[in-house]
């Protein structure tokens, strides 16, 4: 039986991550192609902190940009996950992982919010698969957001079109905006061999034409899951 090869769609820094945390978990080698369907550019914009008790990040490339136009580190950062809690700190931010999703960080934030009085300033991308800013404002929490990045789809590399063709492919999928990069790649032949792996039910839903023998979907919603449903695959 041929040994799957791992594709990875995210952007480089991020999948070297994953690709490192997997090699400690797995007792065999593998062979991984990186080809990210996403490409992370700088948004121009004026962060004011201005009565902000708490900054709320969804991802770490929010986390990386917000650090590249501010010196301020005083105001605690509420994170989505462990690696954007991970990065935060490395910043120099007093960072708390609030919830491995955004539908878990908007219930702890609604639990705090009932006993002080909170003033959030949410900071993301331009493309965003949750309005997260209209939920905290509903739920009667100040928010505030500025968009510090844009994410744009680009085709995959010839190496990677010629894997998906030629062997067996695990593909992990973090995001619903990866998600449409992969599929907008017209990668996804009825003849590839690929295996998709997806953070959450959410990301699933987007290869809704794809078969379903061939979508994964990740026990928990964060590293350690991806990182369990992928090594079953490889």
């Amino acid at each position: 039986m041929t040994q799957s090869s791992l594709l990875m769609i995210r952007p480089q820094e991020a999948a070297q991550s994953f690709v490192r945390a997997l090699s400690q978990t797995l007792d065999r080698p593998f062979a991984a192609v990186y080809s990210p369907v996403i490409s992370i550019e700088p948004v121009a914009a004026d962060i004011d902190l201005r009565g902000i008790t708490h900054l709320v990040f969804t991802s770490a490339n929010g986390v990386k940009q917000f650090a590249a136009l501010t010196q301020d580190r005083s105001i605690q950062a509420l994170c989505v996950g462990k690696t954007t809690q991970q990065v935060a700190l490395k910043t120099g931010l007093k960072a708390t992982s609030a919830g491995r999703t955004v539908a878990e960080l908007l219930l702890w934030l609604e639990r705090r919010n009932s006993g002080s009085v909170l003033n959030i300033l949410y900071l993301r991308g331009e493309q965003v698969s949750f309005d997260l800013l209209s939920a905290l404002r509903k739920s009667g929490i100040q928010t505030r957001e500025t968009v510090l990045y844009r994410q744009k789809h680009q085709p995959l590399s010839e190496t990677a079109s010629r894997l998906l063709q030629e062997k067996p492919v695990v593909i992990p999928v973090f995001s619903a905006n990866s998600a449409t990069g992969l599929l907008k790649t017209d990668a996804l032949s009825d003849t590839c061999q690929a295996s998709i792996v997806c953070i959450s039910p959410n990301v699933a839903r987007r290869f809704a034409g794809v078969s379903a023998d061939r979508i994964t979907v990740a026990k928990t919603p964060d590293r350690s899951g991806m990182i369990a449903a992928v090594a079953d695959l490889l």
